[in-house]
């Protein structure tokens, strides 16, 4: 993730979503009386901006990018060498469309600190978006190789198989899904997804066994399995 995001609310009304917003307004006037108060504090800038980052993706409203972006510079005028002021950067170009610049942000990250593994992940990550998969894999191997732990996270294992998915590497596909339902053994998507690994190997037996495996845990998916199983040569 680029940048904390609004999760978890529910609104049943259009004045539900209303009084979140007038509270959103409310939280960035108070953040702006904090930066009056101290204008040479970057970090205050800082998290303005990614609070008008999480704004936008709540209320889909650009102009709280435009308003992202410029408090954002301004922060970055003040530490120009902290590397948490270039990813929320990164992620308003992302967030307006502008790959390229939030590409080359994320890269400016990577270049004040290249042993710092967080900046190879989220440059990962914005080249997995893009579909370049292969530049993706590389900040990956080079994210792993000083230090960032992926393999810790469910979700992080889940982006790095649809990289390996989108690069046709069904072995370390398996691999990994092998490792996570050893740690995530009553997860039937993951289940389901070691099925079609397996399939794609052409090991059709085991294709059977974890599909099999995903249906008992999760009988919701019994028609979509059924069909796959269906289609695995006998």
């Amino acid at each position: 993730q680029f940048s904390r995001k609004m999760t978890g609310f529910v609104y049943d009304s259009p004045e539900d979503k209303n009084l979140v917003e007038q509270g959103m307004e409310l939280a960035a006037g108070e953040m702006k009386k904090s930066i009056a108060q101290s204008p040479q504090d970057f970090r205050l800038k800082l998290f303005l901006g990614r609070h008008y980052n999480d704004f936008y993706n709540f209320s889909k409203d650009s102009a709280k990018l435009n308003l992202a972006l410029d408090i954002l510079e301004k922060s970055k005028e003040l530490s120009p060498k902290n590397q948490q002021v270039y990813w929320s950067l990164a992620q308003t170009k992302l967030l307006q469309g502008k790959t390229d610049e939030s590409i080359n942000l994320f890269k400016q990250a990577v270049e004040l600190y290249p042993r710092f593994g967080q900046s190879h992940w989220y440059l990962a990550m914005v080249y997995k978006i893009v579909g370049q998969s292969d530049l993706a894999l590389r900040e990956i191997e080079e994210a792993e190789r000083v230090g960032f732990l992926w393999r810790d996270n469910l979700e992080n294992v889940k982006k790095v198989i649809e990289i390996y998915q989108d690069l046709k590497d069904y072995e370390n596909v398996v691999s990994l899904y092998e490792s996570a339902v050893k740690t995530n053994p009553q997860d039937a998507q993951l289940w389901a997804g070691l099925g079609v690994a397996y399939a794609n190997l052409g090991q059709f037996e085991k294709a059977r066994e974890a599909a099999k495996k995903a249906k008992e845990l999760k009988p919701d998916f019994a028609p979509q399995l059924e069909e796959f199983l269906k289609s695995l040569p006998q």
